[in-house]
């Protein structure tokens, strides 16, 4: 519900569970925008301090488009600016849209809508978390009865927290473990960076505890949680800007079923891209590390067909090699000359040739997002290509550290330079350095830190020839398109892949490679059933991490020293992941073909209570479901009841990667230490 007289949200409530996300109607928001003035940077118009200059509703009573001119800020009076946000009301969600008018010689830096004010709980004794996809992986982040800080104190009134936004994070669900809502995108590639940002008012009670008041005031301030989702649109003098649409939703049940709704809308715009036949067996990487940035050389080129033998031998299908490249990984960047000390260019083509004759094919890791400022081609012709700050200021890091005591204490690290994108001159660097790579013939690339432009989201340089600011994340599938068109001309197989991907990025890359830590949610994997996802397995008995692999359908990459090892370095670990994917090949109707639907379909429990390490797949051919059960626990075994939800308990046959043959199961088994258990489902 919308206030007439100034357009602000008033009621949100769901139609499956009754949850009021918004309490009071006079906390109700609207829209607000950050218009520096001269002399004030920090000046922001209030949506809610504004009248509606007029409304209209749509003759079928779905849409609604509200106005609002002559903006009051805080500090700069009276604008000529307008305002229009529109509404759209569907059977499953409502989508909000806008446009800013600018005829002011200001820039409107950053547009806010919609704006939800008085965010409240389910009940009073219900937590409220925000859940976050990002990457491959997933936030959880606490907003009450305990608000989770991270924007620095110094720098705000309020507690505030705004580490969720886009690429990066594809949607937000505000969750309370039993229903939520989804805020998420309505077009897969905006053109400028969106950010969902929350403000507990006016703080907390309790500084050790971070609870927020419990009373609608206190010490007479007004106590709300507030939620904007920002556009990063700097709308300059004379600017008609459009916002991109955001849609809401509810859902009831766990934060699967709010990304239910994303998968769905994914499914209007996602064609997978063209993957290589043996991409989509089950199959198993090596990665190995030639040099680093502090010159520890692993091996020499014409060595790479040895590896490749050693791979063989243990049923791996491709190796990827870091640190190929001229000083080094992570030194020189952009250059990907090859290393004179590891050989030559031509010894280097000739052994990627040997390794495929063999049947292993070769993935050279290639890296374009920054630059080394620490060398001559920066300081020669580099430095012109860089993203700069609004105050002409190069956006930077420190560099990765390596090996020496020196750089590990940060004292030589390499810094890196983030390169602006919207740069001509360095898209024609990239270019011309991957085909460097390219042309020496791997079966593929992997397109390494493809995800992140580090702080350089924008570049604000005015001298190269994009408008200012150029967001840099608009040309990360242009460039990967460049890429392909040039393999393409002599493989049609060539196999891009990137580090992790922002959700656009997996409309030209096929593949994706990451690592994972306990507490992964893993909900790409439960967005994308199918798309081939890759997981480091570092350990010397990596029996949990493998695990995990077949729960998640991931495939394996065996990183023994930190991708400097060979594969005889972790035979426990090889043998064990070769017994897992037998596993994976001789059931794969369920286990690789197989839907992944999460926990969704399926109930175990121990000892009557729920037990949480499990996952489902779908046989897409006969309906059946198999339940991965996993024990993390390294000394003690755990018993567990395993219940799908049919209306006659269910037969299973039990298998293993230890004991493949099925075995009948009446859904009690025993998992034992850093073991899993697939119970397949009889039909």
């Amino acid at each position: 519900m919308f206030s007439a007289r100034d357009g602000r949200l008033e009621q949100l409530t769901s139609k499956l569970t009754g949850w009021a996300l918004l309490r009071r109607a006079e906390q109700g928001l609207s829209f607000r925008l950050a218009v520096p003035v001269p002399g004030k940077r920090s000046n922001l118009v209030h949506g809610e301090n504004q009248q509606l200059a007029r409304h209209e509703l749509s003759p079928d009573g779905k849409g609604l488009t509200l106005v609002w001119e002559n903006l009051q800020s805080e500090h700069g009076g009276v604008h000529d600016i307008e305002f229009h946000g529109f509404v759209k009301v569907t059977e499953e969600r409502l989508e909000f849209t806008a446009k800013v008018v600018n005829r002011t010689d200001l820039t409107v830096e950053v547009a806010a809508y919609p704006c939800l004010g008085d965010i409240t709980p389910s009940a009073p004794d219900r937590k409220l978390i925000e859940i976050s996809p990002v990457w491959n992986g997933g936030y959880q982040i606490e907003l009450h009865p305990n608000f989770s800080h991270f924007e620095p104190y110094w720098g705000t009134d309020h507690l505030c927290q705004g580490v969720c936004w886009s690429p990066e994070h594809d949607c937000i669900l505000l969750d309370d473990g039993d229903q939520g809502f989804y805020i998420g995108p309505i077009e897969p590639e905006p053109d400028h960076m969106q950010q969902w940002f929350f403000e507990q008012k006016p703080g907390v009670l309790d500084t050790l505890t971070r609870l927020p008041a419990n009373t609608d005031t206190i010490s007479g301030h007004i106590a709300t949680l507030e939620m904007m989702t920002h556009h990063y649109v700097f709308a300059g003098p004379g600017a008609e800007t459009r916002l991109a649409g955001v849609a809401v939703s509810a859902y009831q049940g766990s934060w699967h079923h709010g990304m239910d709704l994303h998968k769905a809308w994914r499914e209007t715009w996602f064609k997978r891209p063209k993957t290589p036949a043996w991409i989509e067996d089950v199959h198993a990487w090596f990665q190995i590390q030639a040099n680093d940035a502090e010159e520890n050389r692993n091996f020499q080129y014409k060595e790479l067909p040895e590896i490749a033998r050693a791979c063989k031998k243990h049923g791996i299908a491709a190796i990827q090699i870091t640190g190929w490249v001229k000083g080094g990984l992570d030194r020189g960047n952009p250059c990907h000359d090859t290393e004179p000390t590891l050989g030559t260019r031509e010894e280097f083509a000739a052994a990627i040739q040997a390794c495929h004759d063999m049947g292993v094919r070769i993935i050279l890791m290639c890296k374009f997002t920054w630059m080394d400022e620490s060398q001559p081609y920066y300081r020669e012709e580099g430095h012109q290509y860089a993203a700069r700050d609004p105050y002409g200021v190069t956006y930077t890091r420190e560099g990765w550290k390596y090996r020496t005591w020196v750089q590990l204490a940060g004292l030589n690290a390499r810094k890196h330079v983030f390169a602006c994108f919207a740069h001509p001159g360095w898209r024609e660097t990239v270019m011309r350095e991957f085909k460097k790579a390219a042309d020496l013939r791997p079966a593929g690339i992997l397109n390494d830190e493809a995800q992140h432009h580090g702080g350089a989201k924008y570049c604000f340089a005015d001298d190269h020839g994009h408008p200012t600011p150029a967001y840099n994340f608009s040309y990360d599938n242009q460039i990967a398109r460049k890429f392909k068109a040039y393999t393409d001309t002599f493989d049609s197989d060539f196999l891009h892949i990137g580090e992790v991907l922002h959700e656009s990025q997996t409309l030209e890359y096929p593949m994706a490679y990451d690592r994972f830590a306990v507490d992964s949610m893993h909900m790409r994997r439960y967005y994308d059933p199918f798309m081939p996802l890759m997981m480091a397995i570092s350990g010397f008995d990596d029996r949990n991490q493998i695990n995990k692999c077949l729960q998640y359908r991931y495939v394996m990459s065996y990183e023994p020293f930190n991708f400097k090892g060979r594969p005889d370095d972790a035979p426990l670990t090889i043998a064990y992941g070769g017994t897992v994917d037998d596993l994976r090949r001789r059931y794969r109707d369920f286990l690789w073909d197989g839907e992944f639907n999460g926990p969704i379909g399926a109930s175990v429990t121990r000892d009557g209570q729920p037990f949480d390490d499990y996952t489902v797949f779908r046989n897409l051919q006969t309906g059946a479901c198999a339940v991965a059960v996993a024990n993390i626990d390294a000394r003690s075994s755990a018993t567990v009841h395993v219940e799908l939800g049919g209306e006659a308990p269910a037969k299973f046959v039990s298998v293993s990667p230890e004991e493949p043959e099925p075995q009948p199961s009446d859904g009690d088994v025993t998992v034992g230490p850093r073991s899993l258990v697939v119970l397949l489902e009889r039909t």
